[in-house]
């Protein structure tokens, strides 16, 4: 009888390869998509929510130190980490889109 330890052993071997190469990577881009479309989702909401909550001239410092820490609430209680330097700009990039919106209205 034939000893067919050694294949099976060469397909684990195979299978584990595999998974590391090129499932591994596929795994953490797609979560990292998919966190980047739920930050950008959350910022946006908070931008457009607290212009309509503290409005008035000069009120834009309040407004970003109240969507910050929303945003940095939020992406807490769902466990991603975030670099603050990245969720400033796309706080920035909310606004001027909002403000585009709101010139174009």
């Amino acid at each position: 009888m034939t000893d067919i330890t050694p294949i099976i052993t060469a397909v684990i071997a195979l299978i584990s390869v595999i998974i590391t190469v090129f499932l591994i990577p596929y795994i953490k881009s797609r979560t990292t998509a998919s966190q980047q479309a739920v930050i950008a989702a959350i910022v946006q909401t908070s931008v457009y929510g607290f212009e309509q909550l503290i409005q008035g001239d000069g009120m834009g410092a309040k407004r970003f130190i109240n969507v910050i820490d929303d945003v940095q609430d939020k992406l807490e209680k769902r466990g991603i980490t975030f670099n603050y330097e990245d969720i400033r700009l796309q706080i920035e990039a909310a606004v001027k889109d909002m403000n585009i919106k709101q010139g174009a209205a």
